[in-house]
């Protein structure tokens, strides 16, 4: 019995151990260690001073105004000139030959004809400068020659009526414009056409704008102007 009991005594005792070790719990892990931040002082605004006395804008001296400077007179008819050579210019420069294969300065010869050109008067000075400007390319072929003007024979004022119902009025600029023509003129403005074509195709005039201001004398003095045209009308003159 003695031994019994002690048996059972140890087989109680492991148990009991059994029993505590199944009911440990496992250990909590060690907390990580977080790595410290530094962390800069807050620094509070400075406030502005406030300045003893009030800051007032100085004035500026303002400059006395300059005049007006006197206004130069026109020279539209420089400027016409000066767009002509770039136009003869610009032709020689893409058509040429030699200025691509002889090494003709014609970039330095346009600065030089530029003054030239522009302060010509006359035809013959106008020439001198072209004649200038080409001989820069040693080209006996490229020359510059007047240009003359043939007076035409004078052409009377003509009407027309083709097949489909247009009027068409011509007028040369070597027309006398003279009684008849101001006769032929004057009836057409009375009949005004519904299709009307105004033809003032001819030979080269000396002075386009006297020639415009004869043209536009006559239509005013037929009255062909007032039933025909409203506003302006710029027709070409070359």
């Amino acid at each position: 019995m003695v031994a019994a009991a002690i048996s059972i005594a140890i087989a109680l005792t492991g148990c009991t151990g059994l029993l505590n070790f199944a009911g440990r719990r496992a250990p909590a892990p060690a907390p990580i260690a977080q790595p410290a931040v530094a962390r800069a002082p807050r620094r509070d605004a400075p406030t502005p001073a406030t300045p003893s006395t009030p800051l007032v804008a100085e004035p500026i001296a303002a400059d006395p105004p300059e005049t007006e400077p006197t206004p130069a007179a026109s020279d539209s008819a420089g400027v016409a000139r000066l767009v002509r050579l770039a136009q003869l210019w610009h032709t020689v420069a893409l058509h040429h030959p030699w200025v691509a294969t002889r090494g003709v300065p014609w970039d330095s010869a346009l600065i030089i004809a530029v003054t030239r050109v522009r302060a010509a008067q006359d035809p013959d000075a106008l020439q001198v400068a072209y004649t200038k400007l080409v001989a820069l390319l040693h080209d006996p072929v490229t020359r510059v020659e007047p240009l003359t003007f043939a007076d035409p024979a004078s052409i009377p004022v003509s009407v027309e009526l083709t097949p489909d119902s247009t009027t068409v009025i011509r007028i040369v600029p070597s027309a006398a414009l003279d009684a008849t023509d101001s006769a032929i003129i004057a009836q057409v403005a009375s009949h005004m056409p519904a299709r009307m074509l105004l033809d003032l195709r001819g030979a080269a005039v000396r002075d386009p704008v006297a020639q415009a201001a004869r043209l536009d004398a006559f239509l005013q003095r037929t009255e062909f102007a007032q039933q025909a045209m409203v506003g302006t009308i710029t027709a070409p003159v070359e």
